[in-house]
């Protein structure tokens, strides 16, 4: 995941050290995503604070950096995701607070493969 330190003020300029990130995203695709993110930040209409800019932008690129669907993983891949997932506090959501974990019942993933006895 994202570990960031705020940084001392320099010169009135506030400073961002990203301490870690996912392996997924490469420092250089890190480092544009975040330069596009304050871009898009400083077009915004309603200022936020430096601590929600933090948040949105790792949010974000959270997101940008995730598994997409239809994406081939091998078993081994699969496991270590669920193993990973079950390790982070309130790992039900995504960062923008969309669900990440549903609980399906029996009878619907027997709905799902038209296993319905009548």
């Amino acid at each position: 995941g994202f570990k960031f330190n705020l940084g001392e003020d320099i010169d009135d300029v506030k400073h961002i050290e990203i301490t870690s990130h996912p392996a997924i995203i490469s420092s250089g695709d890190l480092v544009k995503l975040i330069k596009d993110m304050l871009d898009e930040m400083a077009d915004d209409s309603e200022p936020l604070s430096l601590e929600e800019y933090i948040k949105r932008i790792v949010a974000t690129v959270s997101c940008k950096s995730a598994i997409k669907g239809n994406t081939p993983l091998s078993g081994e891949k699969m496991l270590y995701l669920v193993e990973e997932a079950l390790k982070v506090e309130d790992s039900k959501y995504c960062p923008h607070g969309r669900p990440a974990i549903f609980k399906i019942t029996k009878n619907q993933i027997e709905k799902i493969f038209m296993r319905d006895e009548h």
